[in-house]
């Protein structure tokens, strides 16, 4: 027999050989009954003959997933009898262990069906789409086959060496070529999508590593390249990242606040509050869910209603408030178990993580100042004016009573804040309403009262408020209160206030001689002050008295002066008086 040929027509295997002397053999070549050869897809042969080993033929069968070494007995061959006996069957399944290359080949004598130890498990038989037998010309074959797997690449295995007819041909290299994958990022969506370049291993296994919190969609160019430098074409694979809901996340921090605040007090408990991913923050809604102890220090009880827990700060982070009523009488720290839900999805492909991790914080209520406190006897006091020339007197009144520190052994301080005009043509501030002006805390036996006295700015009158404040030295530590302020009015009603003048040097008149003489004489007289802001519309003048009886026969009548003054007015004013002096007196 001088070689085998593989022919495939009509749906049969068929081996055609030739020989010296029986000339072309035709085997069909059809064995589903027998075990290894079921599903038989490629076959291969030696193409030479040895004298010493009987021609071999090996087949890879895709249903039994085996290859099987056939031994030709040329002493046998007769019409419709087979004249090839299984040699060997070396089966894909049972065997735990392969190698892309072989080893030297084994002692003479040994049966050849192991492979090197430590290689990984025969692939690829069930694909079998072709197969190469190269025999070294001395004594053994290896075959190899390849392989079309179902991602479609092409998968070399190569087997242990068989024996084989001594000088047979060389039908290509024994060893199957190395191959890799390589793959490229061809387009992608989202640049942060990848954290590391994806890879494919030889079974076709794609890895990669997607960014935290990242979706998107990346399509991939796959190839295939052996050692020998050959490349297959590119083929496609799109990797798409769907988004899937993150569990939220915050971090607490300690609540600190005094006891007895007014009202419902909103502190912040959490900041870095997060839906899970960048994308979730803007479209779930947040929601605290907790548990605390301690509830004697709270007069109402904490509470996280819809849109009250999470709130976004000019700066953009958003934090989450706790809400509650701190209790008068009751000092200590709450420990907190707070949970954090957020409203996405749920489910194996979509995530189902909705609820952080259970985090601890404390609410501690601290004992605080309390503010001092006092009565007004009066919301209004009512004083006269301090006129110019008019006796006055510094005026001292009570103001307050029931004047105590919420806190015992407090300082207390009383101080004027402000003045205002309320009515009147005056102005003023509390520099300008007062040369004097003092508050006093004095003892009573009922307590302790305010007093007041005070010395008005002369020739002020008018409707004012006043806001005084009481000030202890408690300080202000969580959240305390140290001053009370108050206001009242003072009504400064109006007097007449008298012009200033002098008279420098003394005044002289001639005797007259005869009856209605009258003279007009100058004084000498400097106008200190003029009329007050509030009297300005007023008549001023001079009046002449007689001191004494005996002088008011000097003049025949009362004398009368008459007052000019220039642009300047006071002091540029000229003062004439006008006397009739009784005759001969």
């Amino acid at each position: 027999v001088a070689g085998w040929v593989h022919v495939r027509t009509g749906g049969r295997d068929m081996l055609v050989s030739s020989s010296e002397n029986r000339g072309s053999v035709v085997l069909d070549f059809d064995f589903p009954h027998v075990t290894g050869l079921t599903g038989a897809a490629v076959i291969a042969a030696a193409n030479n003959s040895d004298p010493l080993l009987p021609d071999r033929v090996w087949t890879a069968s895709t249903i039994d997933r085996a290859l099987v070494s056939l031994r030709l007995d040329v002493t046998r061959l007769t019409t419709g009898r087979s004249a090839l006996f299984v040699e060997e069957v070396l089966s894909e399944f049972p065997l735990q262990t392969r190698a892309h290359t072989v080893e030297a080949p084994p002692a003479v004598g040994e049966r050849h069906a192991r492979v090197s130890p430590g290689a990984d498990a025969v692939l690829g038989i069930a694909g079998a789409v072709a197969m190469e037998v190269a025999c070294d010309g001395v004594r053994y074959c290896f075959p190899s086959v390849i392989s079309s797997l179902e991602r479609s690449e092409l998968e070399c295995g190569a087997f242990p060496p068989w024996p084989a007819p001594r000088g047979v041909g060389n039908m290509g290299d024994a060893a199957c070529q190395d191959v890799s994958y390589a793959v490229g990022v061809a387009a992608i969506d989202n640049t942060l999508l990848l954290s590391s370049s994806p890879a494919m291993a030889l079974d076709g296994s794609l890895t990669f590593a997607a960014a935290a919190f990242e979706n998107g969609v990346a399509d991939l160019d796959v190839t295939l390249s052996d050692s020998a430098g050959a490349f297959s074409p590119p083929r496609s694979v799109t990797l798409l990242v769907l988004p899937v809901n993150q569990p939220p996340r915050f971090t607490p921090e300690t609540v600190i606040t005094g006891q007895d605040l007014p009202g419902i007090q909103q502190l912040i408990f959490a900041r870095n509050v997060s839906a899970g991913a960048k994308s979730e923050d803007s479209e779930q809604k947040l929601t605290f869910e907790f548990t605390f102890t301690q509830p004697r220090l709270f007069s109402a009880a904490p509470y996280a209603g819809p849109n009250l827990t999470v709130a976004t700060l000019p700066s953009g982070e958003k934090v989450g408030y706790i809400r509650f009523a701190s209790s008068s009488d009751a000092i200590g720290t709450s420990v907190f178990q707070a949970t954090l839900v957020d409203s996405g999805p749920e489910g194996e492909q979509l995530g189902d993580d909705r609820r952080s991790e259970t985090l601890e914080f404390q609410v501690v209520v601290n004992k605080r100042n309390l503010k001092p406190t006092f009565t007004l006897v009066s919301d209004t006091l009512t004083v006269p004016e301090n006129a110019r020339g008019q006796p006055y007197s510094l005026s001292e009144h009570l103001l307050a009573t029931d004047v105590s520190a919420a806190n015992l052994g407090q300082e207390l301080t009383f101080r004027l804040d402000s003045v205002s005009t309320l009515s009147g043509i005056f102005q003023v501030d509390k520099a300008a309403a007062f040369e004097e002006f003092a508050l006093t805390i004095a003892p009573t036996a009922l307590g302790q009262e305010l007093r007041v006295s005070f010395t008005a700015r002369e020739n002020l009158n008018g409707r004012f408020n006043l806001t005084i404040s009481l000030s202890d030295n408690g300080g202000l530590d969580f959240f305390g209160e140290d001053r009370t302020i108050k206001s009242f009015t003072l009504i400064i009603t109006p007097a007449s206030s008298l012009p200033l003048f002098d008279i420098t040097t003394p005044l002289t008149i001639t005797e007259a001689k005869l009856p209605n003489t009258r003279r007009a004489v100058p004084l000498a007289i400097r106008i200190l002050s003029g009329l007050t802001e509030d009297e300005l519309g007023e008549h001023m003048t001079f009046i002449a008295t007689v001191d004494t009886p005996a002088d008011a026969v000097l003049f025949a009548e009362p004398p009368r002066f008459e007052i000019a003054c220039g642009a300047a007015s006071f002091p540029d004013c000229d003062v004439t008086m006008l006397a009739v002096p009784a005759p001969n007196r």
